[in-house]
């Protein structure tokens, strides 16, 4: 196994455990203790599985399987 994919594993499994996180590429740098370019590759084979979507603010969260046209991964606005 790569180091991709064991990373891409560690970030899908929290997020599996934990269905209401929601964290931008700073936490999860703290979170994982990963190097910058492994944490983007890693996220980048998590999303391109349709698992997790980004916000407007930069977040990353467990996209919704029922909504899987993204609307509902993307924070309301207000005027």
């Amino acid at each position: 196994m790569s180091q991709v994919d064991d990373a891409a594993r560690r970030i899908f499994a929290d997020f599996a455990a934990v269905p209401a996180l929601q964290m931008d590429f700073c936490q999860a740098k703290r979170r994982w203790n990963l190097p910058d370019d492994l944490r983007d590759r890693a996220f980048s084979t998590v999303m391109g599985a349709g698992y997790l979507a980004r916000t407007l603010d930069g977040r990353y969260r467990r996209r919704h399987p029922e909504r899987r046209g993204g609307r509902a991964t993307r924070p309301l606005r207000t005027v």
